[in-house]
């Protein structure tokens, strides 16, 4: 399940941002960078089926903002991934920040 948190009143709050997919379709996954992510920055390349027993190492990963879905909101997110079993089992659970800023200001009328 990954989840967006937007910031506001000084605080992260659920925004309508939610997707819940398989390991194997979040590989595969088109937006925020993700694809380039799991087979260019991850040593051994993240691919499926995952081997037992590998340690996989994610490095020098900067998302590529043209990646992410079209009209985000501007500002500060938390995106929560959280990774379980088939069986519901907890496997991990991992957070990332970041800020969405876009180069022209969109006005409305």
């Amino acid at each position: 399940m990954v989840t967006g948190y937007k910031w506001l009143s000084n605080r992260y709050r659920l925004d309508i941002l939610q997707f819940n997919l398989t390991i194997k379709d979040a590989i595969r996954f088109k937006y925020f960078d993700i694809i380039r992510m799991m087979h260019s920055c991850t040593t051994p390349s993240f691919e499926w089926p995952l081997i037992k027993g590998v340690k996989y190492t994610l490095r020098d990963w900067v998302p590529d903002s043209t990646k992410f879905p079209p009209g985000m909101p501007e500002g500060r997110w938390k995106i929560g991934m959280r990774t379980v079993t088939a069986y519901g089992k907890h496997i991990m659970t991992t957070n990332w920040y970041c800020a969405v800023k876009y180069k022209l200001k969109m006005e409305w009328k």
